[in-house]
């Protein structure tokens, strides 16, 4: 679930300032970031899996957006550790988490 108020006390922010906080999050995150995670993952270049994982999990995190913070941070800690499927897997759980975030953007 998305909090506003618990991001906007959090950030010292208004809600609306959130929600724009929020879309550019987005924005960003499926233009460039997610695309990139996708690639690198395909050419198994581990390093930059690790780097934009740990982009999109900084960001979710500063934004209280567990549900797309949490497996990129299993993606950043253990990438070395996980299988290709593995990987894949918790990529499709941050999309899951990022259609999410875009839902309720819309509704907001």
């Amino acid at each position: 679930m998305i909090d506003i108020d618990k991001i906007a006390a959090a950030q010292g922010l208004e809600q609306e300032d959130v929600i724009e906080f929020l879309q550019d999050f987005l924005d960003y995150t499926e233009s460039e970031d997610l695309p990139g995670l996708r690639a690198s993952v395909q050419e198994q270049n581990l390093d930059e899996v690790r780097r934009r994982a740990h982009s999109i999990r900084g960001a979710a995190l500063n934004l209280k957006l567990e549900m797309i913070s949490a497996p990129a941070e299993k993606i950043e800690k253990q990438v070395e550790n996980l299988s290709l499927d593995e990987i894949q897997a918790l990529v499709g759980e941050l999309e899951r988490g990022l259609g999410t975030l875009a839902e309720f953007l819309r509704k907001s």
